[in-house]
């Protein structure tokens, strides 16, 4: 049975084996969870037609370009041997016509489907993300520690910052142990003695740490010293906060829970929206910046 694989962005905390719950039952798959969903709304809407069903779940999938709900007489022959949807789980409506969902989700579509879902009145638990804000706010206590002044200790304690400004701060990578599920990401990231599982939360250490040491450091110098684009959105990687789109903001394609003012009162924020491809330009940047690789 081939369907389409649901590519996801790096993960930074453990991958849980169920990412959903909804109803009381827990999914592993976003595409198992839409059938769910869309069972239930039609068990609670028994009278619901066709166009009712389908203008309630008004989005296509990008990976086929098809509606989310789709008649089971308009499916090719080969998107039935493909199964391209859900064709052993049919659901029959009021007015006569089958329909069945489409199963080809991506990553990408997460988001549209939940928006989608919640504006029926309709929520489920995502665990997964549960899990990692609990992992962001532990790194955000991290970040906050590095804004504090304080003085080397004599034991060289990891966790705080180093008294002196001459010495270069070192990132470094190193391959996981192949028994270590932390991630599917095996690259770790090592600066100023905190370790990070992802390029996004280093990039973020890296700029916060570097406007502590250049007070002040206007939005233009910055801009410049962090000269690069994500190959993902094609954005700076330093942004002004209130040049995100309402959509970006929705989205969180920046950090923005993590504003940094400047000396000149602009609020920038760093845009997380990293990809492998954008690992060589980050680190030949903090060469420039004088950091070591």
């Amino acid at each position: 049975k081939r369907v389409a694989r649901e590519e996801e962005p790096k993960r930074t905390v453990p991958k849980i084996k169920y990412k959903y719950e909804f109803d009381g039952v827990k999914y592993k798959y976003l595409r198992h969870l839409a059938l769910a969903v869309i069972a239930k709304y039609v068990k609670d809407n028994p009278k619901t037609t066709y166009d009712e069903l389908k203008n309630a779940f008004d989005l296509k999938l990008r990976f086929n370009n098809k509606p989310l709900i789709r008649l089971k007489k308009d499916l090719t022959e080969d998107e039935i041997k493909r199964k391209r949807a859900f064709i052993d789980a049919p659901i029959r409506l009021t007015d006569g016509n089958v329909v069945v969902v489409n199963n080809q989700f991506q990553w990408m579509d997460e988001q549209d489907f939940k928006e989608t879902v919640n504006s029926l009145g309709i929520e489920y638990k995502d665990l997964q993300k549960e899990k990692e804000i609990e992992v962001l706010e532990k790194l955000l206590n991290e970040i906050k520690k590095l804004e504090k002044p304080v003085e080397e200790s004599e034991e060289g304690n990891n966790n705080i910052l180093k008294g002196s400004g001459n010495k270069k701060q070192t990132p470094s990578t190193r391959q996981s142990s192949s028994n270590n599920n932390i991630s599917e990401d095996k690259q770790r990231y090592e600066f100023n003695g905190i370790k990070y599982k992802c390029l996004r939360h280093l990039a973020l250490a890296v700029v916060t740490k570097y406007v502590k040491d250049n007070p002040r450091i206007t939005y233009d110098e910055l801009k410049n010293a962090f000269n690069i684009k994500l190959s993902f959105n094609n954005k700076p990687l330093i942004r002004l906060k209130k040049d995100l789109t309402e959509d970006e903001v929705k989205r969180k394609r920046a950090f923005i829970d993590v504003p940094i003012k400047l000396a000149d009162g602009n609020v920038v924020v760093v845009n997380n929206q990293f990809q492998r491809y954008d690992e060589p330009c980050f680190m030949d940047m903090m060469q420039k910046l004088g950091y070591k690789n």
